[in-house]
């Protein structure tokens, strides 16, 4: 047990054999250390190195089919050892399995050392070890050297040599350590990582025993061992942080997550999400994100308390804003091209709603980004263009209460705005461009499994840029409804759109229809492929299109800023 803890405290995790039962854990050729106990058990590592015991050590497994004797005989036909603070007891398990080998008639690998403490080990072992051409014998020389100290007998005071008494002298003694401190020094053996730097060694240790192979995740590394890890290597590297107020933050959401507390971790993670997440880095980004994913799910399944623990307005804001950004959908979808922005009118995994406003039947969505664009619109206090970030969250806030849902933003969505005519907080005079969007309605599909509010979601739509004409900068807009809505009309259209898009325009396409999920059977697209499914879709594959071939056609426009609003 003392070497097993010596090795894993400088970086070795070796495995152990203690029984004819666990010979199996043992690969000799692997380059990890690896401990087999021929003497002694695993409960108490006593001496069994008797007839019987050593018997008992041969016998079969019948779990395994191995013996230790047969191990040690594998392993000593292709290795030869070094043997230190071994005496060689004639029949016991190590000498039988030697002996077998040494008298096979085939030459070992390597010559066979053995390190003798005293001379008189030496003198003692059996000749059909010591006369084999294949051992080397290395003993301590026969005269004591002169700095030897004299071995005394007693204790206290009667120790060592009275008046006219000799000295006993001292046997010549080669140490274990006297040859390990030799091999070292001849074989050029590093300083271990433990004494180079022990910081960095023990982050190294805390990574391998808690994060070998796991790829960061929503649900890797739940208590963030990670981030420890991060902070062990800064110190490691004389780059330890400060306690800013970006660490600081960090820290709320990681105790938070381990204790786990979600609504405290949604309140620490709106901090950052969605407004304030270009202050992190790469590394600290992808942490709240995956936390803000882990939490938002745990508030989700739970729903919304009754009573008086109902969720505080000023909570349902903060969880629609960690909502807002979903890194899984970030990942399905990829990097995204410059000005290129998607909302998705709910979380991965969540099941699509619809409502009746006013006797009309609507995509909850739709309808709820209509609230926030004619909230934004009426708002005394809103100066500037409010950025399609802010009105996905303010849809946000009107999809949790009662729906338990939230739209999730992919793309600059801080960077983009749907109001072309309005005058942004930092411009000094207003803007050139207009909206010029692509809105398709859809009910009605020739498989059957109708909607209800598509067409009257884009109706809605529609209507609302009229009222508002000069916010949107005198939009341009165009309707593809239900037959209209097949697969090669809505491309042709999204073909003019991108043709007609100046640089200062802002270009929008609303779909709001049925959508689907594919996966690539060869495996060469990992995950799912978002997919429009328009009118005349009959269930094999006709009648699709990919979101990503929207995205790229959209790409290729001129106009600095594009939308996606799906729903």
């Amino acid at each position: 047990m003392t070497t097993w803890r010596a090795l894993r405290l400088f970086g070795q995790t070796p495995a152990v054999c203690d029984d004819p039962s666990t010979v199996a854990r043992i690969d000799p050729n692997r380059p990890e250390v690896r401990i087999v106990h021929v003497r002694g058990s695993h409960l108490f590592y006593d001496c069994a190195n008797l007839r019987g015991e050593v018997r008992g050590r041969a016998r079969l497994d019948r779990g395994t089919s191995q013996t230790v004797l047969g191990f040690l005989d594998s392993v000593l036909w292709s290795r030869s050892p070094l043997v230190m603070g071994y005496s060689g007891w004639e029949g016991d398990v190590i000498m039988s399995a030697l002996r077998r080998r040494l008298g096979g008639g085939h030459p070992l690998g390597q010559n066979l050392y053995w390190f003798c403490y005293e001379r008189k080990v030496a003198e003692g072992l059996p000749k059909w070890l010591t006369e084999n051409t294949h051992v080397r014998l290395v003993a301590p020389a026969e005269e004591p050297s002169a700095s030897a100290e004299p071995m005394r007998a007693g204790l206290g005071e009667a120790a060592g040599a009275g008046p006219g008494e000799r000295t006993p002298e001292v046997s010549p003694k080669l140490t274990a350590r006297t040859v390990f401190e030799k091999l070292i020094e001849v074989f050029g053996v590093e300083e271990p990582a433990l004494f180079q730097n022990p910081i960095q060694h023990f982050a190294n240790l805390l990574e391998d025993a808690f994060l070998r192979n796991e790829r960061p995740a929503v649900d890797a590394d739940p208590y963030k061992v990670r981030a420890v890890v991060q902070l062990m290597r800064d110190a490691a590297a004389g780059k330890a942080e400060a306690r800013t107020d970006v660490v600081s933050k960090l820290e709320a959401v990681r105790k938070a997550i381990r204790r786990p507390r979600y609504r405290d971790a949604i309140v620490a993670c709106a901090h950052f999400v969605p407004f304030r997440l270009g202050e992190l880095s790469a590394d600290q980004r992808m942490e709240v994100l995956n936390a803000a994913a882990l939490a938002g799910d745990a508030v989700l399944s739970k729903g919304q308390p009754g009573g008086d623990r109902a969720w505080e307005p000023a909570f349902i804001k903060e969880l629609a804003q960690v909502l807002s950004v979903d890194i899984r959908r970030e990942e399905q979808l990829g990097p995204m091209p410059p000005g290129m922005v998607v909302v998705f009118p709910r979380r991965l995994g969540q099941i699509p709603m619809e409502r009746f406003v006013e006797k009309e039947p609507r995509g909850a969505f739709s309808f709820a980004f209509e609230q926030a664009m004619v909230g934004a619109l009426s708002s005394k206090k809103q100066t500037g263009a409010p950025s399609l970030q802010e009105l996905v969250v303010e849809a946000g806030v009107h999809m949790l209460n009662p729906f338990w849902q939230a739209p999730v933003l992919v793309g600059d969505g801080l960077g983009t705005t749907v109001f072309a005519g309005r005058r942004p907080p930092s411009a000094s005079s207003r803007a050139k461009g207009r909206l010029r969007a692509l809105l398709v309605g859809i009910n009605k599909y020739e498989i059957g499994a109708n909607l209800a509010g598509g067409v009257n979601d884009v109706d809605a739509f529609a209507r609302l840029l009229e009222t508002h004409d000069a916010e949107f900068g005198h939009p341009r807009k165009k309707k593809v409804v239900n037959q209209g809505a097949t697969a090669r009309l809505i491309t042709k259209a999204l073909g003019e759109l991108v043709a007609s898009g100046h640089t200062d325009d802002i270009l929008l396409f609303h779909f709001s229809g049925r959508m689907t999920s594919l996966f690539d059977p060869t495996g060469e697209s990992p995950g799912a492929r978002d997919v429009l499914v328009t009118h005349e879709y009959d269930g094999k594959g006709a009648g699709m299109i990919l979101l990503s071939d929207v995205i790229k056609q959209l790409a290729k426009a001129k106009a600095k800023h594009k939308g996606i609003l799906l729903n």
